[in-house]
């Protein structure tokens, strides 16, 4: 598999090498936070290409998905296509059976997301343990050299790569605290409102998603767009444009008093 991810960089031409790649893994948030780092970036004026578990997107042309992450030499031919259509960022999701299976070998992270770890995919791991040294894989030997870690505030998991890469900025985000994190936090059946608080200052939060786990996932997407300079202006205008995510409490229009919500 290591000799699969080598070939197929090889015969792409190395293209994470010309891309700022953002990796995003966890057990639960991979897909949203994609989605809201992608309209952050385009509210930025940025060209963005997209591989996850709805879809891969290259630019504003959507392409089919199989797997969340797919094997090596889907994986580098689209990194390769969102090179040559000159695209700035590739924000992809990172599972941990690709990580284990080496099927993102050979790629140059600029930045790696965490969102959370619960209990999932035993069947393939077989422990917990082995579940969250997956996952690592992604910051310990992935994330380039003096790359950005996006963290929550508490991430007990990754204590130890961390501490192992002297090397890396290390951002951490949070429903209390961090380095980014929300005040005067508002939640409704249209959204969240609030203030996000930044190293590059405060902005106003409107974001049309509903849920506390969702404005996680927001604070998450904003501290990756934070790390490679995306602007506080830029960051609140992709979280309030953030579009509807398939099965992600999704709402169904309706005429009926109830609010109908599809939720994967």
């Amino acid at each position: 598999r290591q000799a699969l991810a080598q070939m197929a960089a090889t015969l792409e031409g190395n293209p994470s090498q010309s891309l700022s790649v953002v990796g995003i893994t966890g057990t639960n948030g991979k897909t949203t936070t994609s989605w809201i780092l992608e309209s952050i970036l385009r509210a930025a004026g940025r060209r963005v290409g997209v591989i996850g578990t709805t879809g891969h997107r290259l630019l504003d042309e959507s392409l089919p998905a199989s797997f969340t992450t797919p094997p090596a030499p889907q994986w580098q031919r689209l990194l390769r296509q969102m090179k040559d259509s000159r695209c700035e960022f590739a924000v992809t999701e990172g599972s941990s059976i690709a990580l284990d299976s080496k099927r993102v070998s050979e790629t140059r992270f600029e930045v790696g997301v965490f969102t959370n770890l619960s209990r999932d995919h035993l069947d393939y791991h077989g422990t917990m343990a082995a579940y969250a040294a997956s996952k690592a894989l992604l910051f310990g030997e992935h994330l380039a050299e003096s790359g950005h870690a996006v963290v929550p505030e508490l991430s007990p998991e990754l204590d130890e790569v961390l501490a192992s890469r002297k090397d890396l900025r290390i951002w951490r985000y949070g429903l209390v605290g961090g380095d980014v994190f929300p005040s005067e936090l508002k939640l409704s059946a249209q959204g969240s409102q609030g203030f996000i608080r930044t190293p590059s200052g405060t902005f106003t939060l409107e974001l049309p998603l509903l849920g506390e786990h969702n404005v996680l996932n927001a604070l998450a997407a904003a501290t990756a767009a934070l790390s490679v300079g995306i602007s506080v202006d830029a960051i609140a205008r992709g979280l309030q444009q953030v579009p509807v995510i398939p099965g992600r409490m999704e709402p169904v229009d309706g005429d009926s008093a109830l609010t109908v919500l599809v939720d994967y």
